[in-house]
């Protein structure tokens, strides 16, 4: 428990730290009970609802969107097989969850498909690679009862992993945790927008086709409310 005065303008109150703990031995947190939440069931012992006791505990209170990161090497969930890359989309290729972008095959001479973050592209323009950065590649393809035509960019395996970055999300966006993806946010006719990457599970693929989602549910990147609403 850290609840303490210095929380609340100097005053006790309730479920506080012990007093002698805070003034004696000017210890800042303390192993207690402390109130958490009360729970409430029906008649058949199914809990019907919750209420937070202590909402000054913020990072104990479950109603209050406290969020704790903690990160899990992928090769490690690749070997738990919590990695099943079969169950997502790719135009072309198939993905591959721990480069984070779909790719046609493991070796540094295969191919990696975008899009790609706008801080990748600019180290790409930067180490001179030139109209190789920006240039795209046409696909076509079945999916289902749907046929579709999109435009990607391509770069080798290698290129793709030295510009990508070593942290979860590739250079230039970070996870958004009310959808659980990598996001960037870039500048479109003018107007800021909030874009996810993928790959994408196929089930959000085939909810996007049956919303009249067009070609935009082939591609790996989609608007961040977009993708929100296909999550709820």
């Amino acid at each position: 428990n850290w609840y303490r005065p210095d929380n609340e303008g100097g005053k006790w109150k309730a479920y506080m730290i012990s007093q002698i703990y805070y003034e004696t031995y000017q210890l800042r947190r303390q192993w207690m009970k402390t109130p958490w939440i009360k729970v409430y069931r029906d008649e058949n012992g199914l809990i019907s609802d919750l209420e937070g006791l202590l909402p000054a505990l913020d990072d104990m209170d479950p109603f209050m969107g406290y969020y704790l990161s903690i990160s899990i090497m992928p090769e490690i969930l690749k070997q738990l097989e919590m990695l099943n890359e079969n169950t997502y989309f790719c135009a072309v290729g198939s993905a591959d969850l721990i480069l984070g972008f779909c790719a046609d095959g493991t070796s540094a001479q295969s191919n990696a498909f975008g899009p790609f973050t706008q801080k990748m592209l600019q180290r790409c323009k930067d180490l001179g690679y030139g109209r190789a950065c920006e240039s795209t590649f046409e696909i076509s393809g079945q999916y289902g009862d749907k046929s579709y035509r999109v435009s990607q960019p391509r770069w080798s395996r290698a290129v793709a992993q030295s510009l990508r970055g070593d942290a979860a999300c590739p250079i230039g966006s970070q996870v958004d945790r009310q959808i659980g993806y990598c996001v960037e946010e870039r500048e479109v006719n003018g107007k800021k927008i909030k874009e996810a990457f993928g790959p994408f599970p196929k089930q959000l693929v085939e909810r996007c086709i049956d919303r009249k989602g067009g070609n935009a549910c082939y591609q790996g990147r989609w608007e961040a409310n977009f993708l929100k609403s296909m999550l709820d």
